[in-house]
């Protein structure tokens, strides 16, 4: 008597799948915002708004520096005569390259006046400089 053994059965596969078959395949990306990607396109949008943004702040972020309530600044009273016109004040207390507008500027701001009218009797604060 004879004994035939069989072995597992193999199955062939077509070439072009055995390449398939054998490679292995690409760990799952972790990403944060639920599959979205971020493409070169993107990465240079994001760095343009941001150095925007740190521009803006550089550019702006000295002013409110300087305008900061720690900024002491030396001023005198002065009782405004009748005739007398903010330019006027303005004009004669500026130091020699400085404009009297800035000044004029200033007066109304320091003084919290809706306008660039004053009164005579009036008591306005200006700056000594």
């Amino acid at each position: 008597m004879s004994a035939i053994a069989m072995g597992p059965r193999v199955r062939t596969a077509p070439a072009s799948r055995m390449h398939q078959d054998r490679a292995p395949r690409p760990a799952p990306r972790a990403s944060g915002l639920h599959g979205l990607t971020l493409t070169r396109r993107g990465r240079a949008l994001v760095l343009v708004v941001a150095a925007v943004i740190g521009s803006l702040v550089i550019l702006f972020g000295g002013r409110a520096l300087a305008d900061a309530p720690g900024s002491t600044q030396q001023v005198v009273e002065h009782e405004v005569v009748s005739g007398e016109t903010l330019w006027g004040i303005a004009a004669q207390s500026v130091v020699p390259g400085e404009s009297v507008g800035d000044a004029v500027t200033e007066l109304v701001r320091l003084n919290n006046l809706p306008s660039s009218g004053i009164m005579a009797g009036q008591t306005i604060l200006v700056p000594q400089r």
